[in-house]
């Protein structure tokens, strides 16, 4: 594993600097997602990547420090998603008599929706799919026992892999938050362990980077990877959140938008932020990007202090939740942006 690890190093540092992109320092994720939070003193981090599983094994006192890292290439997002397809393709040919994956176009939109449909069943039993070829609607119902008989022996796989690494009832299991998104993996850990489990916010791992930069932060050319941080400091603990200002409409009685529409060209809102303009930097605030992303069951603005940003042609002082049909105009460029969603 180590020398796994300095070829991953190496290689992303190696793409960092090719692109022109400053690596001030390089820290373990699990640790930081760890650090500033209590949790029992034998802890277990739980994440998901494209091709893998991974668990990370800390000891948490007065430093938390990484002790083992393993990795289960049997799970993984994509091999999930697979499963998932194949799942909700049979579904199509039982109800419909019409195969998704038998063409390519119908099989990238399949893939596409998955995403959109797994966060609905988040919350919910079940969510209607609808695929279109050659003229004709296919619609589905997908519940959510679908996805989690076909993940079962994937789950249970992950289950017995951290009870094994679990030496008692007395370990912490933090559930990165990708992994967590998965549709009844947390219930499933939650009834087939002992463990104190904890889901992760999306930021967990960057705002302990940012309390902790002076220790990740290094003058050495070969950037060491950080695996171990100062231990909870006994400060309140809490999610990370974002203040927003709600738009002039209740949120809650309009629909979420789904895309964003600039210069006549519609761009899909995702949880990833998405940049609609820049500010410079001025004595009132820093500069930085102006950027739309979704946050839950809201679409969040997100500025830097000092910007000009108009929503509905009333000024913004802060982040706020925007809705469908809503206008925003960047003041400093007088771009405009319109919200909209995406009928089925």
């Amino acid at each position: 594993m180590p020398g796994q690890e300095w070829l991953k190093k190496t290689a992303l540092l190696g793409i960092a600097r090719a692109c022109g992109m400053p690596i001030r320092g390089l820290v373990d994720a699990a640790v930081a997602a760890a650090a500033d939070r209590a949790t029992r003193p034998h802890c277990l981090h739980l994440d998901l990547h494209l091709h893998r599983a991974v668990l990370t094994t800390i000891q948490h006192g007065p430093e938390v420090v990484r002790t083992a890292v393993e990795e289960e290439p049997r799970v993984g997002q994509i091999s999930l998603y697979d499963l998932w397809a194949r799942m909700l393709a049979r579904i199509f040919v039982r109800t419909t008599r019409f195969d998704p994956l038998h063409m390519a176009t119908t099989e990238q939109i399949l893939y596409l929706q998955l995403p959109k449909h797994l966060a609905t069943l988040d919350d919910r039993e079940s969510t209607t799919v609808t695929l279109s070829s050659g003229g004709r609607r296919h619609t589905v119902e997908l519940e959510r026992r679908d996805l989690m008989d076909a993940a079962a022996p994937a789950y249970e796989l992950l289950s017995s892999w951290v009870r094994g690494r679990s030496p008692d009832e007395e370990t912490s299991l933090l559930l990165g938050d990708r992994i967590a998104a998965l549709p009844g993996l947390a219930a499933h850990l939650r009834g087939t362990t002992d463990l104190e489990i904890t889901t992760l916010h999306p930021a967990a791992a960057g705002s302990a980077v940012l309390h902790h930069a002076d220790r990740i932060r290094s003058s050495d050319a070969a950037l060491p990877l950080v695996t171990r941080l100062p231990g909870y400091d006994a400060r309140p603990p809490g999610p990370v959140t974002v203040a927003v200002t709600p738009p002039p409409e209740a949120v809650s009685e309009i629909e979420a938008p789904t895309h964003l529409v600039i210069g006549g060209v519609a761009h899909r809102i995702t949880v990833g932020a998405f940049e609609i303009g820049g500010v410079e930097r001025s004595a009132d605030g820093d500069g930085g990007p102006v950027t739309i992303r979704r946050l839950h069951d809201q679409v969040v603005i997100e500025f830097p202090p000092g910007a000009e940003i108009l929503l509905n042609g009333e000024s913004l002082d802060g982040p706020a939740a925007v809705g469908s049909g809503d206008h925003i105009r960047l003041g400093n460029t007088g771009d405009d942006v319109l919200l909209v969603t995406l009928a089925e």
